[in-house]
């Protein structure tokens, strides 16, 4: 993917993770998608969420700028629910 995520976005990124708490959930509304925070990992967990293209972008939109902003691993758990 030739993603670039912008000063902006990283912003954003690192506020979200700075208001929410260990196991906290956020609703992506343009992809219907649910992450939980594992802020002990570094993680963000994709735990509900459509298959379809446009949500698989934005997944993978996530990965890159949360790896940037907060050095996080966007992970799919999807399959262990």
């Amino acid at each position: 993917m030739d993603y670039k995520p912008t000063a902006t976005d990283i912003a954003w990124a690192q506020n979200l993770v700075r208001i929410m708490k260990e196991g906290g959930t956020w609703g992506c509304p343009m992809s219907l998608q649910i992450y939980v925070f594992k802020k002990e990992l570094k993680e963000l967990w994709l735990t509900t969420g459509p298959d379809t293209p446009e949500a698989k972008d934005v997944f993978e939109k996530n990965k890159i700028v949360f790896a940037a902003a907060c050095n996080y691993t966007v992970v799919d758990k999807r399959s262990e629910n």
